[in-house]
């Protein structure tokens, strides 16, 4: 910016507050003394407390403000007083909580010191080493201590900041991360006000184990820990509880300036620039501006956002707790505390920001110890006066906070100083109280308290025993139960009165020995120190002395050492060469050897070289070769170990005697795995492999596993007591790798599975030679790879993918067929037999391979499952489509039968199986119950539904009774004599469904034909009922119109009449077929109920007619 007055101009404006200062500072601050001040003081700082009210009763304190001091752990100072809020008369109590502005960086600032002091980090440590993304442009060299010392070089970001981007904490880290440093990070200092907190919250969420943000961690791990009420960023709930904040006016910052002009200075510094560094920090986040009109943290939503360098919110107390527990280290340890409490930038430096240097370090701002030289106190301060204080020398903490923001900070806020210079003048006078005392001793003699008279009572006269005191089940009622068994209350109080009298007096006496025993202590230790001190100046003068006798001795001995190691390099060499000369001579002597190799080497041959090949191993660990002398020993041994296998081979086909003695030497080279390869091609192949065109691939495999077998008992014969640990494994490896070699190159096509009979025989000949197998632990790799050569899984898929094909083709519902039904066998359709032949076939002898139990079991499930979801959709498709009882029987039938031979066929076989393998049989056997289970509720649908369509064909036959009007009105039609057909036929019906459940062995045969029997009978009342009741509706008009239309020719029978019998008698049939179908005595009573209402009785004339006209009809037909 651009100034337009000169440099003497601006000289006068900062030199008229110095001159009139002194005027007007007495007439700006009347003292009046405010006594609307609440808390406590100890009695020893009673000034602060007159230092509190001063600054209410001078105006200073427009609003309100809190003071709390903690000394060596005791809280001495708790003082509130004013409007949380004055405009709307709210107090401020003890637990009134307000925003802390910048004093929160000491917040955060002391996570990272607890996370330093866990291990999580260290100072010193760059960023980049949890925070990878951090390092773009030139920010990689960035230490924990460089963002805590402001000298990261971000006091802005380059993008933009919304309110949105500080909610999603992982935003504000992307744009931390494209940010470009202001300046070269660790060289230069320069306030971060805002972004001091996006660049820890981003460090803490990646150095936390549970990747927590600097809020969450403080909140869990120390405020919620220690109950304090802090927050970093309010609660929205608690936001109408903060205090209201509140700019000075005009006349307020008028007043301040001239009662300190520094204040000016330090504005002036901050906003008379030549840069623009400072007007990018306040234009971004630009919402977080504030002026002598606009104070943003009165809105919940900003101070409820997650900025650690700013909107922690808390009580004075409980942030005074928080440094005093910092201090007397009950949250770090003493090691951290010492970390902290030193600057790292105490040295002159231009500040960036605030151009004034002011010394940081670990997050915190330092200051000189008022009483301790050489010593700093340290904290942070916040806009508008905040303040919190920590000194871990004298161990007092201290905060301020303030809702009448002033116009100074920290040390330029004149109501915080005033309380701060008194706290410290009571810690100086009461540090030199002690330090009289502990030269002295008490000025009051050895006493602490003024002890009364000497006071004595008789224990014996009292009411009550003294004992009862002393016991852990005190308890209150019982000991007045048994006191006011002795006397009354008046007499039970005197007496707790002279007793806790007493007990006083006993306690002040020993507090008052104890005191003088302390006193008398701490005058012997003023003495001692006095001796300590000259013990020091004697032992430091010894002590040079000595060094100085020992100068020349010391010299010696380092001549000696030297000599000493000049005399083991020697050595060492001296070594290395004997060595040396010991190797070639030994390559020497074994290339004489192996110039003419014996045809058959000898005992005494094979020993020499077995102790040559020793000494040069042994030779060889003491120096590194030369790649002459590396090529010179692969040389020889590789001649050595071809002498070696050809004897090797030559003796296992004969006597076998010189292979212990071969294969030592071998595996002391590396090369026995040589031996091996020889023994396979040169001995084994040539003598078992033999092409037999006559012999089938079985039979070849097989006589190689007996030629094994007889070869490897061949060969422990021979060696007797030699046939034992390496030399066993060595031959049982060699065998066992020649098997491997020839199942290669011969069973190719077997290993491999097209026959899957012969692939079956051959793997169970090779199961019977694993198992047989005498040193099978030791040779469990082996035999599992000769396991691993047959191709199980192709096998498996041979085997069931027939299966698999035509069942697949069978699921779907309209391919589904009923097969016919041969003696023996259980299913009506063809998927259920399929199905229950693939688990047959793949469980039996000629299938079954103890590897592949697991895919069996599956194979066996999958096909359950398979038949259980194809029975519902067969079920859904008879239910839509065909409606035919009979099917959904033999599907029900299907069902359950298949789900018992597979259960039955797990007993008898399956088990069996399970059992050779060692395998408990409960889980296979839940599974086959719960999905019986599942089988039983299916079929208890199913017979739903074969009720619902047999009712439905059932009602559609008795569904006649409703014609049997239509038959005889208006037809002259006789009377009838007997039920009608469709009675019968819905009896006929019923007899039917009895007889094809009964065949399909249904469980509930009684029940379902009861179910069928009572649905059909109660239909076919109601419908008997309906006819009844239009027969009488009807009958009487119709009777008229014919009386009118035919003349009268005696007795006659009347239409209603012929219906109503012929009713009678199907109802009567129905009764009598009733009683043998063992339906319900409900359903007896509705067809009595009917035939009852329908009967013709004789007695009435009216009728005779018919029942005459009936009886002549019955007649006739007795005598056809």
């Amino acid at each position: 910016m651009r100034l337009d007055f000169d440099t003497f101009g601006c000289l006068y404006l900062f030199a008229i507050p110095f001159v009139v200062q002194p005027f007007l500072s007495c007439w700006l601050t009347p003292y009046v003394n405010d006594d609307d001040v609440s808390g406590y003081v100890d009695e020893r700082f009673q000034s602060v407390l007159e230092a509190f009210r001063r600054n209410f009763g001078q105006g200073e304190e427009r609003d309100g403000a809190a003071f709390a001091v903690y000394y060596k752990g005791q809280e001495v100072v708790n003082l509130w007083g004013g409007y949380a809020d004055k405009e709307s008369q709210r107090k401020w109590k003890e637990d009134t909580k307000t925003v802390m502005f910048s004093a929160s960086k000491a917040i955060s600032s002391i996570v990272i010191a607890v996370m330093v002091d866990r291990g999580y980090l260290n100072y010193d440590d760059r960023i980049i080493e949890y925070w990878p993304e951090y390092g773009k442009y030139g920010k990689n060299g960035t230490t924990v201590e460089d963002v805590l010392s402001h000298k990261a070089g971000l006091p802005y970001l380059s993008d933009t900041v919304s309110i949105e981007d500080v909610k999603n904490g992982w935003k504000i880290m992307e744009k931390v991360e494209n940010s470009v440093p202001a300046w070269t990070p660790g060289t230069a200092s320069g306030y971060h006000a805002v972004t001091f907190g996006f660049i820890l919250d981003g460090l803490v969420r990646k150095a936390d184990p549970k990747g927590r943000d600097i809020k969450t961690f403080f909140e869990e791990e120390i405020a919620q820990l220690y109950d304090l009420d802090i927050q970093i960023g309010a609660k929205k709930s608690e936001a109408p509880y903060l205090t209201r904040l509140t700019m000075p006016s005009l006349w307020e910052f008028t007043r301040d300036i001239i009662k300190d002009p520094k204040i000016l200075i330090m504005l002036g510094l901050m906003y008379v620039r030549f840069d623009t560094l400072v007007d990018k920090m306040r234009s971004n986040p630009d919402w977080l501006l504030v002026n002598y009109d606009t104070m943003v943290l009165n809105d919940p939503e900003i101070v409820s956002l997650n900025l650690p360098a700013v909107t922690a919110v808390a009580n004075v107390r409980d942030v005074s707790r928080l440094l005093s527990m910092i201090v007397e280290k009950e949250i770090i340890s003493n090691t951290t505390l010492l970390e902290i409490s030193k600057p790292t930038l105490n040295s002159w430096h231009l500040e960036k920001v605030t151009i004034w240097p002011v010394i940081k370090g670990h997050g915190f701002f330092y200051e000189k110890h008022p009483l301790v030289p050489g010593a700093f106190t340290f904290g942070h301060p916040g806009y508008g006066g905040q303040f919190v204080h920590m000194d871990a020398e004298s161990q007092i903490s201290i905060t301020y906070l303030s809702n009448g923001l002033k116009t100074g900070t920290g040390e330029l806020c004149g109501t915080y100083m005033r309380l701060f210079n008194e706290v410290y003048n009571s810690v100086r006078r009461i540090e030199e109280d002690n330090d009289y005392i502990l030269k002295m001793g008490t000025p009051h003699g050895s006493t602490m308290f003024t002890s009364p008279m000497a006071f004595s009572i008789d224990e014996s006269k009292l009411c009550f025993n003294k004992t009862h005191f002393n016991r852990d089940d005190f308890n209150v009622e019982r000991f007045m139960n048994l006191a006011r068994q002795k006397a009354d209350l008046k007499t039970i109080q005197q007496d707790l009165r002279l007793y806790l009298k007493s007990v006083q007096n006993s306690m002040i006496e020993l507090i008052n020995d104890d005191y003088a025993d302390f006193v008398h202590l701490s005058s012997n230790l003023v003495s001692l120190q006095e001796s300590l001190n000259k013990i020091e100046l004697d032992v430091n003068r010894n002590w040079k002395e000595f060094e100085d006798s020992t100068k020349e001795s010391l010299g010696m001995a380092e001549r000696i050492e030297q000599k000493c190691n000049e005399l083991s390099s020697n050595r060492e060499k001296q070594a290395e060469l004997r060595d040396r000369v010991a190797f070639l001579c030994v390559i020497e002597k074994l290339s004489e050897m192996l110039r003419r190799p014996p045809k058959s080497c000898s005992v005494l041959w094979l020993q020499k070289a077995a102790n040559f090949v020793v000494e040069l191993k042994s030779t060889s660990l003491s120096y590194q070769y030369s790649e002459e002398e590396k090529n010179a020993e692969a040389i020889v041994l590789s001649k050595l170990d071809t002498v070696l296998c050809a004897e090797g081979v030559r003796s296992a086909s004969t006597d076998c005697q010189n292979l212990p003695l071969i294969l030592p030497i071998l595996t002391l080279t590396g090369n026995s795995h040589s031996l091996t390869a020889h023994l396979v091609s040169d001995l084994l192949y040539p003598k078992f492999v033999i092409e037999d065109e006559k012999k089938s691939q079985l039979e070849r495999l097989e006589q190689v596993y007996q030629n094994v077998q007889t070869m490897r008992n061949t060969w422990a014969e021979k060696l007797g007591h030699h046939f034992r640990e390496k030399i066993r494994s060595f031959l049982d490896d060699t065998l066992l790798t020649f098997v491997l070699t020839f199942i290669d190159k011969c069973m190719g096509t077997v290993a491999v599975p097209s026959d899957t009979r012969l692939f079956h025989q051959c793997f169970t000949a090779t199961q019977r030679f694993i198992n047989s197998w005498p040193s099978a632990p030791s040779c469990r790799t082996l035999l599992k790879s000769l396991r691993d050569k047959f191709n199980l899984l192709v096998y498996f898929k041979l085997e069931t993918h027939k299966f698999n094909k035509k069942i697949d083709q069978l699921l779907l519902p309209e391919k589904f067929e009923v097969c016919e039904k041969i003696d023996g066998e259980d299913f009506h359709f063809e998927t259920s037999k399929s199905i229950f032949a693939a688990i047959e076939h793949v469980w039996s002898d000629g299938v079954y391979l103890e590897p592949i139990v697991d895919k069996l079991w599956d194979f066996t499930l999958r096909m359950l499952l398979k038949h259980y979801s194809w029975s519902q959709s067969i079920k859904n498709y008879l239910a839509e489509e065909k409606r035919d009882w009979m099917l959904m029987l033999l599907l029900r039938s299907d069902t359950e039968k298949l789900h018992q031979a597979v259960f039955d066929h797990a007993l008898e076989t399956m088990w069996g199986k399970l059992h050779d393998l060692s395998v408990d049989t409960a889980p296979f056997g839940q599974c086959l119950t719960k999905h019986g289970r599942a089988v039983d509720t299916f079929c208890e649908q199913l017979d739903a539904d074969v009720l619902s369509f047999f009712s439905d064909a059932l009602h559609r036959e008795l569904s006649q009774v409703s014609d049997v009007p239509k038959q005889y009105r208006w037809t002259k039609r006789a009377p009838p004599t007997s039920h009608s057909k469709y009675a019968t036929t819905a009896i006929e019906m019923i007899k039917n469904f009895q007889e094809e459940i009964e065949k399909e062995e249904h469980p509930n045969v009684e029940k379902m034909v009861k179910d069928v029997s009572h649905s059909a009978l109660s239909y076919f009342v109601g419908k008997a009922k309906e006819v009844q009741d239009g027969v009488e509706a009807t009958g009487s008009s119709l009777s008229r119109f014919k009386r009118k239309t035919t003349p009268e020719s005696g007795a006659s029978v009347s239409d209603d009449d012929k219906i109503k019998c012929q009713i009678y008698h199907d109802a009567k049939f129905l009764l009598e077929s009733a009683e043998s179908l063992g339906v319900t005595a409900d359903d007896v009573d509705g067809l009595r109920g009917v035939v009852d209402r329908f009967e013709i009785k004789k007695e009435n004339e009216s009728v005779a007619p018919v029942v005459q006209v009936a009886e002549k009809l019955d007649n006739e037909n007795d005598d056809l």
